[in-house]
């Protein structure tokens, strides 16, 4: 009787065992798993991240490239008014001459 509860209780102790080893491959597995699932999400993360800071960096270039061109229109807009300007004064100028000239008392 004795060794029948000794092996009994051998035999509790190796099913214990091994549920106990069960259970950490299966915790194993759920760990493994998860650190798996916050990895992706982690990258795809990172992904999201550096598109927008892709489309950030291409946004900043496109003003600089707008504030250049404004810059450069403004510029020539200025040119073509003050010669627009320029020609207008001159004419006045020659025509008031031309008046001032033909109309001495």
């Amino acid at each position: 009787m004795a060794s029948c509860g000794l092996y009994n209780l051998n035999q509790n102790r190796n099913d214990n065992f091994q549920s106990y080893s069960e259970n950490q491959e299966k915790q194993k597995f759920v760990s493994n798993t998860h650190n798996k699932s916050n990895q992706d999400k982690q990258e795809f993360l990172n992904g999201i991240s550096a598109r927008i800071n892709r489309s950030a960096q291409m946004i900043e270039k496109q003003f600089s490239l707008n504030n250049k061109l404004g810059q450069i229109v403004n510029s020539q807009y200025d040119d073509l008014v003050y010669q627009d300007l320029g020609v207008q004064l001159e004419t006045d100028r020659q025509y008031n001459n031309d008046d001032d000239t033909k109309y001495q008392y």
